[in-house]
C-alpha cells in the first residue's frame, strides 16, 4: 500500500475546501501515489482496541519503538513492523519510553492537583528486559522525559512535580523510585532535555516568566527569552534542540506558529515563508529536526484534523524555502532518522520518507 503525496502549502489548503464540498469530490480528484514505502500494522487488531493483560508482559526483547496509539494504547516497532503492544496490567497513560528498553507511563488519568488547578497522575517504569512494572512516584506528576543519555545503565528521567507548599510544579531530576532532585521550581508541562544530556530546557509559569535553561548538575537556571506558551501552552509542548545553530526552537501560536530563540540571548525571531507570509500548517505539539536535510518535521491540530508536514529551512533558519504537507495523521517519531517518520492515523501506522532536499 501506497500514501498520498506530499503536497505544497498552496494545494494544502486547497484540498481542506475540498474536503468540506463533498467527500466523493476528495476521491475523486485524489493525486497518483508516490513510490514511498508504508508499513501498516502487522495485526488485525484495530490502533484503537482495548487490550488489558492480568499480568504485565514477560519479554527479553527490548522493541525498538513504544508510543501511544490513537486511543492511548501503545504500539511497538519490531522488525520492522508495528503492532499492538500488549501493556503493563498498571498501565493507564503514556510518558515515554527509553532506547534501553524501559516504559514509563501513569497508571491513572489526570486527577486534579492539591491546588486544584493543574493536573497529576503518578509515575511507573516498565523494564521490557526484566518484564516487571515498578512504582516510582505515586502521585503529583505533571510530565516525564527519559533523559537521552544512559550512564552505566541507570537510567535517568526528568519531571514535573506538584509542590502544594509552593502551589506549583518544579523541575526535578530522578533515577530511582522515590528519589529526586530539585533543579528548577515554577515549571510549566514545556521541558526538554540537551542532546547531551547536561541541561534541560524550560518555561517558567511565574514571573520572572520565560524560556530558561538550567544544568541536571544543579545552579541558578539562565533566562534566554521572555517567550511564554499562551495559556499555559499544550501538553506535548517541548523545546526542540537545534544544536548546530545554537538555538531552540518552540510552538507559539496558530499565526506565526514557530519562534527561534537563540541560545546565546540574542533576538528571538520568527521562520516565515519564501514570499514573506506566515507558515501554512498548523501549531506543532511534536517536532523532529534532521540537520543534514535541515528540515524540520511537525504535526498538530489545525482545526479539521491532526496534521504532519515537513518545512525546508534556509541555512539561517529564518525562511521557510518549502511547506509539503505530508498526512492527516500525527506524528510519533523517527521511523530512520533524517529519512523516515512514523505517523499514527486514522488507518494505523504509517512510515512516511522525508521529502527529498
Amino acid at each position: 500500500m501506497s500514501i498520498r503525496p506530499p503536497l505544497t502549502a498552496e494545494s494544502a489548503w486547497r484540498s481542506r475546501i475540498h474536503m468540506l464540498v463533498a467527500a466523493f469530490v476528495l476521491a475523486a480528484c485524489a493525486p497518483t501515489a508516490v513510490p514511498t514505502k508504508v508499513f501498516l500494522p502487522d495485526t488485525t487488531i484495530s490502533p484503537s482496541a482495548k487490550v488489558r493483560p492480568t499480568q504485565p508482559p514477560k519479554s527479553k526483547t527490548v522493541p525498538r519503538l513504544v508510543v501511544a496509539g490513537a486511543a492511548g494504547e501503545l504500539l511497538s516497532a519490531r522488525a520492522g513492523k508495528v503492532s499492538p503492544e500488549i501493556p503493563p496490567s498498571e498501565y493507564a497513560m503514556y510518558w515515554d519510553y527509553s532506547g534501553a528498553g524501559k516504559l514509563a507511563f501513569a497508571s491513572a488519568f489526570w486527577q486534579r492537583s492539591a491546588s486544584g488547578n493543574f493536573s497529576v497522575t503518578d509515575f511507573w517504569v516498565y523494564d521490557y528486559l526484566q518484564g516487571k512494572a515498578v512504582l516510582w512516584f505515586a502521585s503529583n506528576v505533571g510530565r516525564v522525559l527519559w533523559a537521552p543519555d544512559v550512564a552505566n545503565g541507570k537510567p535517568r528521567a526528568a519531571l514535573t512535580l506538584f509542590d502544594p507548599a509552593r502551589g506549583d510544579f518544579s523541575l526535578a531530576i530522578t533515577t530511582a523510585p522515590g528519589e529526586f532532585k530539585v533543579v528548577a521550581q515554577h515549571s510549566s508541562y514545556a521541558f526538554s532535555w540537551a542532546p547531551d544530556g547536561s541541561q534541560i530546557a524550560y518555561v517558567r509559569r511565574a514571573p520572572p516568566m520565560g524560556l530558561y535553561l538550567v544544568s541536571v548538575g544543579g545552579g541558578k537556571p539562565r533566562k534566554l527569552s521572555d517567550f511564554a506558551y499562551q495559556d499555559g501552552g499544550w501538553m506535548l509542548d517541548k523545546p526542540l534542540w537545534i544544536l548546530e545553530h545554537d538555538v531552540l526552537m518552540v510552538a507559539d501560536n496558530h499565526d506565526r506558529p514557530l519562534l527561534v530563540v537563540p541560545l546565546d540571548g540574542s533576538a528571538d525571531f520568527f521562520p516565515m515563508a519564501l514570499n514573506g507570509g506566515n507558515l501554512p500548517g498548523p501549531r506543532p505539539d511534536v517536532m523532529l529536526w534532521d540537520r543534514d536535510s535541515m528540515q524540520l518535521v511537525l504535526s498538530g491540530e489545525s482545526g479539521l484534523a491532526h496534521e504532519t508536514w515537513a518545512y525546508k529551512f534556509s541555512s539561517d533558519l529564518r525562511t521557510v524555502e518549502n511547506s509539503v504537507w505530508l498526512a492527516d495523521a500525527t506524528l510519533k517519531g523517527w521511523w530512520q532518522p533524517g529519512e523516515s517518520v512514523l505517523l499514527l492515523g486514522p488507518a494505523g501506522a504509517e512510515v512516511h520518507a522525508l521529502p527529498a532536499s
